[in-house]
């Protein structure tokens, strides 16, 4: 027979030593998109990118407020958002051309990773895109996300209107000067 492993002596250490380094970032949300294949990213202009974090953000607000009144459960952020770029149901039944069909659905798949590598690049050096990879990646949990957006609630009911002048003007300066990536 062989001989006994030799015993453990910090059981966390070989723990880690154990387990698997690598971890697909937001797989959550890249098992839901179609393989864009090598080399192949749809950019998108980072303005663009911004206002969709901030418009998604806004959206998991109110979904989150309306499905808590229903005592439903939340969505979670990776379906939300990828859900957020799927043409509505009455616009798609107006379509009988399968081409132009399969084209909707392609924008809409293309703005998906557009998004996800919009805001990988710019988590890099930002701290709300960071936040926004983050709620996307889930690695924080559902609890992460929930307090942040308490606490973006809690600054918009305090500063209201101050805030949104602020927002677009921060907004429309960006515009002017925004990089295309």
């Amino acid at each position: 027979p062989p001989p006994p492993p030799p015993p453990v002596e910090n059981v966390a250490e070989e723990f880690d030593r154990a387990s698997p380094n690598h971890r697909l970032l937001c797989h959550s949300y890249r098992l839901m998109l179609p393989n864009l294949g090598a080399g192949n990213r749809p950019p998108r202009n980072l303005f663009w990118v911004r206002r969709c974090m901030r418009a998604i953000l806004h959206a998991k607000t109110m979904d989150d407020s309306s499905l808590s009144n229903r005592e439903e459960n939340k969505t979670r952020f990776p379906e939300l958002v990828y859900s957020w770029f799927e043409p509505e149901s009455n616009f798609i039944k107006k379509i009988s051309d399968e081409e132009e069909l399969k084209d909707i659905y392609s924008r809409a798949n293309a703005d998906r990773w557009g998004l996800y590598y919009g805001v990988k690049h710019l988590s890099v050096d930002d701290a709300e895109a960071h936040l926004f990879f983050t709620f996307l990646d889930e690695n924080k949990g559902e609890d992460y996300i929930t307090f942040f957006l308490f606490c973006m609630q809690c600054v918009e009911g305090i500063s209201g209107e101050l805030l949104r002048k602020q927002v677009r003007r921060d907004e429309t300066r960006r515009s002017h000067n925004s990089p295309i990536s």
